[in-house]
């Protein structure tokens, strides 16, 4: 009898009590043992996780948005059990690259027929993401964001604007493909999904089975720039500006000029920077995810 296990991120009651129904109802005529274990804290659905790899679990069930997708997916990885994705965030980046419905009825219905594809993991001095990782604005946009009481795209615009009146650009060096260039950007991200959220983008074209990261950086911008940066990305539009810079990469270094003051994100939340640089590397086809029929 197959095992699968759902780890759900902190619900009202009426919430968890809803969810957990529709996953028994949906479930009542598999011949399978399902475990519904509520995560209680930052880093409780890490534990969870690996006690349900431990247990030589069948499928893991993450439902959160990207935060608690990333804290669920770091124990499954080079796992041979299927990462499944019922999103219940705000901006949901990763079940929008996969098209997985934020109707949860349809989220579950995809765990039941378990049609899944070869992901790709990123990896930043041995931690993994999901979704992406950056040093330049988002990473103090982000931040920002989470000292926010309240989520929402009306959050996002008061973090952005609040995030815009602190942020200094890094002083960086980065090593690439036999390249090394130094950077002061304004933006520096790797994506391996073409969603940030909200279906918000500056990774359009990113794949998430290619083997590859997407990297995207963008120096100095002018406030008129800045402005069109915005307009592009409000309206969903592929980033089309000369500052703006856009390739695929396997692997990178990156040292920072002064490792305190650099800010780093990974999927939504902060990363502190233990060593004197960055190591991002990609593992092909790390993982197995559920995707839609």
């Amino acid at each position: 009898m197959k095992k699968i296990y759902f780890i759900i991120k902190p619900l009202s009651p009426s919430k968890s009590k809803r969810l957990e129904s529709l996953i028994k109802t949906t479930f009542k005529e598999e011949a399978v043992t399902l475990f519904l274990w509520k995560s209680l804290y930052k880093g409780h659905a890490i534990e969870l996780s690996k006690k349900a790899v431990d247990e030589k679990a069948d499928v893991i069930v993450a439902c959160g948005g990207d935060g608690t997708i990333n804290e669920v997916g770091q124990a499954m990885v080079h796992r041979a059990i299927p990462l499944g994705i019922i999103p219940l965030g705000s901006g949901n980046g990763l079940a929008r690259h996969l098209k997985i419905s934020l109707n949860n009825a349809k989220a579950v219905q995809n765990i039941l027929i378990r049609k899944t594809v070869p992901f790709d993991v990123g990896s930043v001095n041995d931690n993994y993401f999901f979704c992406n990782m950056g040093i330049g604005f988002e990473a103090r946009f982000i931040q920002q964001y989470g000292k926010n009481k309240s989520h929402g795209l009306w959050a996002y615009f008061i973090a952005f604007i609040n995030a815009l009146s602190v942020f200094k650009r890094p002083e960086i060096q980065v090593e690439y493909e036999g390249l090394n260039k130094k950077m002061k950007p304004f933006i520096f991200m790797l994506s391996n999904t073409n969603q940030q959220g909200y279906n918000f983008s500056i990774t359009k074209d990113a794949k998430s089975d290619d083997g590859k990261l997407k990297m995207v950086w963008m120096e100095k911008p002018s406030w008129l720039t800045l402005v069109q940066f915005a307009s592009q990305v409000l309206f969903y539009e592929k980033i089309r500006l000369k500052k703006f810079n856009s390739i695929s990469v396997k692997e990178l270094r990156v040292t920072p000029n002064n490792t305190k003051k650099i800010l780093i994100q990974i999927d939504g939340e902060h990363l502190p920077l233990k060593d004197d640089f960055l190591k991002i590397i990609t593992l092909k086809h790390a993982l197995e995810v559920i995707v839609p029929v």
